[in-house]
């Protein structure tokens, strides 16, 4: 279904006929996999961040040096 919505970009009327179900049934169906998706995705991307690295210091030399 999500495939279909989003990729396909059919309508979740559209959706339904193929589904043979009607379009609110689809669109209870598409909410819900949304709200199982969004936990997972989540912790996917924390679980998958990186640290960030931090900038080495300038130096007052290198500093001056850089045109304004």
């Amino acid at each position: 279904m999500l495939v279909l919505y989003y990729f396909e970009e059919l309508t979740m009327k559209q959706i339904g006929l193929l589904f043979g179900v009607v379009e609110s049934r689809i669109s209870q169906m598409h909410a819900a996999v949304i709200r199982r998706l969004r936990p997972r995705l989540k912790g996917l991307r924390e679980h998958t961040r990186q640290p960030r690295m931090k900038s080495p210091p300038v130096s007052a030399g290198v500093a001056a040096k850089i045109p304004v």
